[in-house]
């Protein structure tokens, strides 16, 4: 199977799987936004921010190095895994100990015995992420697609049982714990069949590591800060209920194209890896991953903001109608963040963390300094301050980093985007004349709800097909291949 095969086939593995986990964290979400309140959801927007700032600092910095390196020993894995396990143990001890400063900091007294629970995913996570890791690297994203979906039924069992039982935030972080708990367990079960860690511990294992490391490390904590900085501000002067409202539009805009990115981004990054020294292929596979990112990110952004003022009310609940105004100014955050996290694969597979690390600096800097001016104004203007950086950060990476680096031209790039593009300004148009026909029926908002969905499911899907079916094509038949592949090798064994 060539290399190409083998990321397409990541592709629809990881695809399928963020599908599915998006769906559940949707259901989820419909599901406690009528039985939680607007507090609760700011509360674990609180927990998230202290929680993904300490994940970045699980492993040193020395995921992405595994990958990226092709000269890994197994000594040098096992020194990697203990310190995963060490590190994750010392971070859930640094949570406890700062919990009470964070919760003087949002004003919140809740929130070391939230943190104290919470802050386990840290530990439990620890466990299985170097075998997580070799899936990646080895491209087995069928196996990690099927963990992730698992684990995301199980985490929405849990936290729907809990917010039937009355238990306010901690429905949402049991449901995390029992994810992660059950994402853990079966990648230890997967790799431990393969590869078991001796019990080894040598600093001379992690030399390399760390200079690849520590620009990872403080590059994705302080990526995470940029990325949550509206979180931190919005909970520490506008409060839970306000920053809750936020965390639905943003749950339902923003995460579902950064999961999206992710996905890419885990069959990306080993496969441009493998392809650092050919300049050519890099370019290509960048634009490429463009394309897929252009056909999926468009039409969902446009429907979702479009269509917010109906599904909002209908499946969260009147008293979420805060957060449609907000779904609609971040689906353009949305477009500007999908279209420049790529990037960081390539950076990453050229070896450049260095790069990455500075870039981050001055997007953590700028939000640091731009929201905090317009969160005093009220949430409206830090949702329109953080359009107008997106947009800036765009252009300004692909000019600096990405055009640069690979040699690419603005035309080159921008191609891609135009029959998506058009095709999804369609699409909005028909949606703007079924919202207005449809309502004029007086037609219970559920059914408009799901015959205007229909409508832009008919629109796009044969006009994408038209427009873009020399891509199309060339993807299907990779995946094709790989079926056909598999299925010749079953055969011989």
């Amino acid at each position: 199977m060539t290399l190409r095969e083998k990321a397409f086939s990541g592709f629809k593995w990881t695809t399928a799987g963020g599908i599915i986990t998006s769906i559940l964290d949707l259901g989820k979400f419909a599901i406690l936004a009528r039985l939680l309140v607007p507090g609760d959801f700011g509360l674990m927007a609180m927990i998230i921010v202290v929680l993904g700032v300490t994940m970045a600092y699980a492993d040193g910095g020395t995921s992405n190095a595994v990958i990226h390196r092709q000269d890994v020993t197994s000594k040098q894995l096992s020194s990697l895994f203990w310190l995963n396990l060490m590190a994750g143990l010392a971070l859930y001890a640094l949570i406890i100990v700062l919990s009470p400063l964070i919760a003087s900091f949002y004003n919140e007294g809740r929130l070391p015995e939230l943190l104290a629970w919470a802050g386990l995913v840290v530990c439990i996570s620890s466990l299985g992420s170097m075998h997580q890791v070799l899936l990646r690297k080895h491209l087995k994203f069928d196996t990690i697609a099927k963990i992730e979906v698992i684990a995301g039924v199980v985490s929405f069992t849990v936290a729907v049982l809990f917010g039937m039982a009355g238990q306010g935030v901690f429905a949402l972080i049991w449901g995390q714990i029992a994810g992660t708990s059950i994402a853990t367990a079966l990648y230890l079960i997967n790799g431990l069949a393969s590869w078991v860690p001796e019990f080894r511990f040598r600093i001379v294992d992690l030399r390399g590591y760390f200079s690849f490391g520590m620009y990872q490390m403080s590059e994705r904590s302080l990526n995470y800060l940029a990325s949550k900085m509206d979180y931190m501000l919005i909970g520490r002067f506008l409060g839970a209920e306000v920053l809750g409202a936020y965390m639905l539009a943003y749950e339902l805009i923003v995460s579902p194209v950064k999961r999206i990115n992710p996905i890419l981004n885990k069959v990306a990054f080993p496969v441009f890896s493998i392809r650092q020294d050919n300049l050519s292929a890099l370019r290509n596979g960048y634009l490429e991953l463009t394309k897929l990112l252009a056909v999926l990110v468009f039409p969902i952004l446009t429907v979702a903001a479009l269509l917010a003022p109906l599904f909002v009310p209908v499946i969260f609940g009147k008293e979420w109608a805060l957060s449609i105004p907000l779904i609609q100014i971040l689906a353009l955050v949305g477009l500007a963040r999908a279209f420049g996290n790529p990037s960081g694969s390539i950076i990453l597979a050229l070896g450049r963390a260095d790069l990455s690390f500075i870039w981050t600096v001055f997007v953590a800097v700028m939000n640091a300094i731009i929201m905090s001016i317009a969160v005093r104004f009220g949430i409206f203007h830090l949702a329109g301050s953080y359009l107008v950086l997106m947009v800036i950060y765009f252009i300004l990476g692909q000019e600096i980093l990405i055009n640069r680096l690979v040699e690419m031209k603005w035309s080159q790039y921008l191609k891609v985007f135009v029959k998506p593009l058009i095709l999804s300004t369609i699409v909005g148009v028909f949606l703007l004349f079924s919202l207005n026909f449809v309502v004029s029926f007086s037609i219970p908002d559920i059914w408009s709800l799901l015959i205007i969905s229909l409508i832009a499911f008919l629109i796009y899907l044969p006009g994408i097909w038209f427009t873009e079916r020399p891509f199309l094509i060339r993807l299907h038949e990779s995946v094709r291949i790989k079926k056909e592949t598999n299925s010749h090798l079953s055969k011989e064994e």
